[in-house]
């Protein structure tokens, strides 16, 4: 044969001498069954090789019997193994072993680490030649479909599934898959791979194969400009902070939330984006402004938020505010209420 494994094996014979003669396993791939020019050959056992007759110490063997074994399975393409090591066969194969009489021979068919069939041979001149295995199931796993955006179609196989990203499906080891995603306005994706050879180590290691779809329908912007850094939060995603904002976002009508604690901007604005052309919304300017009081040892909040010791200049968007004015020294505290103009300069407290 081409290939050869050396295998040890339980029934090895050891020589007075104490020297142990290894086994030989030598195999070779058969490419059918029907007409097949070449076999896997199991050598188990056998002379000691010394050329002198002299007996050994084991217990007597039977006579050396030579058997091939047809393997098949329902599904094909398992390894076959012999006595705990790889023949290097694959399923469909054939397998010659020379064993003693009576000697035990265990075959197992493995996918990737799993054993998916086993059996024992007990070398006989009328033992079975035929093993047609039934693989065992292997163990499932669960793996996430996801895309962005959400929602999408899940095919396996070239077969819809109930399910809409993102969303769980059960992969078995040694399958080949094909998964693709289908989502209106956007163009469909897939991948294929054998499970869990085929897919990358990030893959893997997240248990997540992802895909982001691309808009059939060109995108259109949204553009927003202030003099100070604001956040903007539309079509589910974050944006900033920074003083100016371009994103990019699918036609349709969305509400954009635009925050900014420097200023204590919080508020929401309705907005249409056409696709290829860029919508702005207008975001509020800042009030510049003075914030003093007498006696001046004095700290202030504004909506109960610590601003600082006075005086301090302060940016707000225009709207009504409450101060609170507290001196520490006489434990004095004052509050009023203020509304914030485009013509406020100073915001003014006292103990009267």
């Amino acid at each position: 044969p081409a290939a050869t494994r050396h295998i040890p094996h339980p029934t090895a014979r050891v020589r007075k001498t104490g020297k142990t003669k290894t086994p030989l396993i030598a195999a070779a791939a058969v490419a059918g069954l029907l007409g097949a020019a070449a076999a896997g050959y199991y050598f188990l056992g056998g002379s000691d090789g010394s050329g002198t007759g002299e007996p050994t110490e084991e217990a007597a063997a039977g006579p050396m019997v030579t058997r091939t074994i047809v393997i098949q399975s329902d599904r094909g393409g398992a390894e076959v193994w012999g006595n705990g090591q790889s023949t290097g066969l694959f399923v469909p194969a054939e397998l010659q072993i020379e064993e003693p009489a009576g000697s035990d021979v265990y075959i197992e068919l493995k996918r990737g680490e799993h054993v998916v069939a086993s059996r024992t041979f007990t070398v006989d001149p009328a033992m079975a030649t035929d093993w047609t295995a039934v693989e065992s199931a292997l163990p499932a796993q669960s793996y996430e479909v996801a895309t962005r955006p959400n929602g999408a179609t899940i095919f396996v196989n070239d077969e819809a599934t109930e399910q809409k990203t993102p969303a769980k499906i059960d992969l078995v080891p040694g399958q080949e898959y094909k998964i693709r995603v289908e989502l209106a306005e956007h163009h469909p994706e897939e991948v294929s791979f054998e499970f869990p050879g085929g897919l990358s180590e990030d893959i893997r290691d997240n248990e997540q194969v992802f895909f982001r779809l691309r808009s059939t329908i060109p995108p259109g912007k949204l553009q927003l400009a202030a003099d100070y850094s604001f956040r903007v939060k539309v079509g589910g995603r974050s944006h900033g902070p920074s003083k100016s904002h371009s994103i990019s976002l699918r036609p349709d009508t969305y509400e954009a939330q635009l925050t900014s604690a420097e200023v204590f901007l919080d508020t929401k604005r309705q907005v249409t984006v056409r696709a290829g052309e860029a919508a702005s919304v207008e975001v509020p300017a800042a009030v510049d402004f003075r914030v003093a009081a007498n006696p001046g040892n004095c700290r202030v909040y504004i909506n109960d938020r610590l601003i600082g010791e006075l005086p301090v200049s302060q940016s707000l968007i225009p709207g009504t505010y409450r101060f609170r004015f507290e001196w520490p020294a006489s434990g004095e505290t004052r509050e009023k209420s203020e509304t914030i103009t485009t013509q406020t300069t100073q915001v003014f407290g006292t103990l009267e």
